[in-house]
């Protein structure tokens, strides 16, 4: 979910992934691209700056995907005002990417065609066909080092560390693997700290510290160092931190504290459940502790809003102009976008 330009990715167990994008003169959201049409289910996505992002399928691979210059300037037709300025040179941007037949990998192709041409013309949604056939991203790198499936993938947030983890059975293979952005080399030391399946990361927004959960029930903290070789080391971990799975983390805004949540029914923040309902909930900032914070209901999603499945992920956008706006996506196979006045 981009902060500047209203933005989102999503991937998804039908194997793709997808970008969907609020309209400058409807205000209507329209999927605008399917960037990847896999042979995978597709697990997890991060940003990248330049426009690219890095993601992770039921396979032991990441792959780095990159916008063409096509939907760059299908991009600003669409928006209306120029926000995707290229860091690169346009002349080495590749035109567009194709998927060859039986292949995971989408090639670039830098020769345009007539639909590349077409699609770089309109200034409205592109219809299904397009979607399927002509709005590929290629695939610029892959990165190698996972033994089982991958189960996670995040950045820091100036974008320079990538930090992985796959599916683990045993404590030797629940480790996160971080990943140099500009060499896409690996670390020398991944980092260690759980015995089961990491199931989620986040870097605090100043990148000083690193959080992960798991399957078994524990987290692990991890700080910056100033080590090129080790640039995070593990400084905390509760290994009884919940009763069952922990799900999901998060950092509050001023890096202070971080909230986890499990399937024993303890939360905090917002909580999407397995009956598709949204709880938001609030803490004054005062009153924040370490036990016993008091979180009170602050806003209830109508039942027409709601999913009529499991809520697998929710996700905020920086709150602008005293406006709260997240986007919610489930087993329904639906995606939803809400947005409200903080008061």
């Amino acid at each position: 979910m981009g902060s500047n330009i209203k933005l989102y990715y999503s991937v998804s167990k039908d194997q793709t992934a997808r970008l969907f994008m609020q309209h400058v003169k409807t205000q209507n959201w329209y999927e605008v691209a399917r960037p990847q049409i896999h042979g995978y289910d597709m697990r997890c996505l991060t940003f990248l700056n330049n426009h690219k992002y890095i993601c992770g399928a039921d396979e032991k691979v990441l792959r780095v995907i990159q916008a063409p210059l096509s939907f760059v300037k299908t991009f600003n037709k669409f928006k209306g005002i120029d926000y995707m300025e290229i860091d690169d040179n346009q002349e080495d941007r590749p035109i567009s990417a194709s998927l060859p037949s039986l292949g995971l990998s989408n090639k670039a192709v830098s020769q345009p065609d007539t639909n590349t041409q077409l699609l770089e013309g309109i200034d409205s949604p592109p219809i299904e066909n397009y979607l399927c056939n002509y709005t590929l991203w290629p695939e610029i790198q892959k990165l190698y080092g996972h033994v089982y499936e991958i189960m996670y993938v995040t950045t820091t947030h100036d974008f320079r560390i990538a930090a992985s983890v796959n599916k683990a059975a045993k404590p030797e293979h629940a480790t996160i693997r971080l990943w140099n952005t500009k060499t896409w080399k690996e670390y020398p030391k991944p980092l260690t700290g759980h015995t089961l399946t990491i199931t989620s990361l986040a870097f605090s927004s100043d990148d000083v510290y690193l959080v992960s959960v798991g399957r078994d029930r524990s987290w692990s903290l991890y700080k910056k160092t100033e080590n090129e070789e080790e640039p995070y080391k593990l400084v905390g971990h509760n290994s009884k931190a919940h009763a069952r799975i922990i799900w999901d983390c998060s950092w509050t805004p001023d890096n202070k504290y971080f909230a986890t949540a499990s399937r024993d029914k303890h939360y905090v923040l917002a909580l999407g459940l397995e009956s598709g309902k949204i709880n938001i909930m609030k803490c004054e900032k005062n009153d924040l502790k370490l036990n016993g914070s008091t979180w009170t209901e602050f806003a209830i999603i109508n039942e027409n809003d709601m999913h009529v499945a499991s809520v697998k992920s929710i996700e905020w956008r920086k709150t602008q102009d005293n406006k709260l706006s997240f986007v919610t996506c489930s087993t329904d196979g639906s995606i939803r976008i809400f947005e409200g006045m903080l008061e």
